[in-house]
């Protein structure tokens, strides 16, 4: 059906069972390991085989055909460019997503039909991206039996030789080899969706889940917990954005500015004499920084930390109007995993309006 594609199984990472958790800090300074920030998007396998046709297969086989189910029709602007690119005989694995969304915009792509997901693209959603993260063929030679690491710095070598991140729309998941503990947390605490451990002599092994080889950390657990107040939001912006960052205020911070960037805002600089330093969008426009969020532990509402990761202006604009309503309304948040007291990088899901604060327990979470 699909002439000589060879529908390469993916490999599923993963994840530290409960009573390895604490097992992370130990793995991420074992030198053994190499991370890459995982998106929030779905997997997607391009295939270039040895006649030169181009299909782009999902990790799900059709229930119609019994093969993987192909997709390239609906983002021809990523088969186009690989196409161009890549030799006959290639395999790399990525990832569809759209920065700064999640995978549920990627269904609006991905799952209609392609005339409706070409149409889409090039209105309001804009071109979706593929990020690369493996290769498991190339030039016609399987490279699975090759460690994660040399597939890596393949796969690295490939993306500069043929400049493969030249258009916006294609990414590359760089290896993150030093601090990888503080790297997991940072990647969290900033909306990434996660990050993948992978051991440097581990080996691609096509639809299965070798323990210890590929290790996920991401946002998962469910819980409900309470609001308990605000969190005051960080004040100056140490972001990578300086360039075309819109949020300035004085010195003193009492004076704020919108500038289209920082050569903008150097030139208001030097016209008035004056000092002006970026701030952080939330404290611009007056938003809280975080929720304090608790539980009901014997009849009493204790604190376990605050969520920030999640919050959509649509919400802390909410929250700016109305900020009474809502104290002590129930929350549903995510989180990578469950301290003893505490929970590990939450992130704020939706309010819950489906049941009452007295049924967000500590007993729920953390016995």
């Amino acid at each position: 059906m699909y002439g000589k594609a060879y529908e390469i199984g993916a490999m599923k990472a993963w994840k530290l069972p409960k009573n390895k958790t604490h097992m992370k800090d130990e793995i991420a300074s074992s030198l053994e390991y190499f991370g890459q920030i995982k998106k929030d998007g779905y997997w997607y396998q391009f295939e270039k085989d040895e006649d030169g046709n181009c299909f782009l297969f999902s990790r799900v086989p059709s229930v119609e055909t019994g093969h993987l189910s192909e997709k390239s029709a609906n983002v021809p602007h990523i088969i186009e460019f690989l196409d161009s690119k890549l030799p006959k005989g290639t395999v790399v694995v990525g990832e569809i997503y759209y920065p700064g969304k999640t995978s549920k915009d990627v269904t609006k792509i991905m799952n209609c039909l392609p005339d409706k997901a070409i149409e889409r693209q090039h209105g309001e959603h804009g071109l979706i991206h593929y990020y690369i993260h493996d290769i498991v063929m190339y030039q016609g030679q399987n490279v699975m039996g090759r460690d994660n690491w040399s597939r890596y710095c393949l796969l690295e070598w490939l993306v500069a030789e043929k400049n493969l991140i030249e258009p916006d729309f294609m990414e590359f998941a760089s290896a993150i080899v030093d601090n990888l503990n503080y790297e997991i947390d940072n990647a969290l605490e900033s909306g990434e969706e996660g990050m993948i451990l992978k051991k440097k002599t581990g080996q691609y092994h096509p639809d299965k889940k070798p323990a210890w080889n590929w290790i996920k950390f991401k946002i998962e657990d469910d819980h409900d917990v309470i609001c308990m107040g605000y969190e005051p939001p960080k004040v100056e912006y140490k972001g990578d954005e300086i360039g075309t960052w819109k949020y300035w205020a004085d010195c003193e911070y009492e004076t704020l500015h919108s500038f289209n960037g920082l050569s903008e805002a150097n030139g208001y600089a030097e016209r008035t004499n004056s000092v002006i330093t970026p701030v952080s969008k939330p404290f611009f426009k007056g938003w809280v920084g975080a929720l304090r969020i608790g539980v009901m532990r014997d009849g009493e509402l204790v604190g376990i930390g605050t969520v920030s990761s999640g919050l959509t202006d649509e919400i802390c604009e909410d929250i700016k109007k109305n900020p009474d309503i809502y104290i002590g309304h129930p929350i549903a948040v995510k989180c990578m995993m469950v301290g003893d007291d505490a929970l590990r990088h939450p992130v704020f899901i939706r309010w819950r309006d489906d049941m009452p604060a007295a049924d967000c327990t500590w007993e729920k979470i953390f016995e």
